[in-house]
């Protein structure tokens, strides 16, 4: 008996659709052979050739060669509902349109033995309370960074910091060095509006070539 293109079936462009099966319902083990860029698939049942798609429920893509439960009727369309066993290396997840993941009562963890990435065109990430971060290593590359928060607090050992430019605007600063500090420029300049005090147990001031007070009232002693 020739057989034809199942009525609702979807078949991928390199197979030839005279092979395909067209009545009688399906629920059994098939393989599949071929899929598109889409959700049409092209199964083998037994020595059937069946045009079939994924159905929602089936979260994991179907690939040629993986065993999966085929379900459904020739008349009205043949679904892929589960993959039951994989050849491939790698599995992936395939959810169409927008999609929510919802935890209710309860806690979602991720956890992989090697790496988790994300990749998107925009990340959101948004906590209530707390959001904690801990690991050995960070390491962070953008063209821009830029943050607006109300206290930002950092405590750590050492702390290395290089850049080409810096500019730093603030009301008030205070800043405390218990032991030393030490600070190495080209050309130092500072311009105070008020009061310049410079106080120490003992204060040195000294030039190379030249040491200038200028002053309309200069005191000493």
């Amino acid at each position: 008996m020739e057989a034809t293109r199942a009525s609702t079936g979807h078949v991928p462009a390199n197979i030839d659709e005279a092979a395909l099966s067209q009545t009688g319902p399906v629920h059994a083990e098939a393989e599949v052979v071929a899929q598109d860029q889409g959700n049409a698939l092209l199964v083998r049942l037994a020595s059937e050739l069946l045009a079939a798609r994924r159905a929602v429920s089936c979260l994991v893509a179907p690939m040629p060669g993986d065993k999966v439960l085929l379900s459904g009727a020739r008349e009205t369309g043949l679904w892929v509902i589960a993959v039951l066993e994989s050849r491939n290396p790698g599995q992936q997840l395939l959810l169409d349109g927008d999609t929510r993941l919802v935890v209710r009562n309860g806690d979602l963890s991720l956890q992989s033995d090697k790496n988790i990435a994300l990749d998107a065109g925009s990340i959101t990430l948004r906590a209530k309370s707390t959001l904690n971060m801990l690991c050995e290593r960070a390491v962070s590359t953008c063209a821009q960074w830029l943050g607006h928060v109300g206290l930002y607090r950092l405590v750590g050992k050492e702390m290395e910091t290089a850049h080409e430019h810096v500019s730093m605007h603030a009301a008030t600063t205070v800043r405390t060095t218990e032991i030393s500090e030490t600070v190495r420029a080209g050309h130092l300049d500072c311009q105070v509006e008020g009061v310049l005090e410079l106080h120490g147990h003992a204060t040195f001031m000294s030039g190379k070539t030249l040491l200038k007070f200028d002053s309309e009232q200069v005191h000493l002693g």
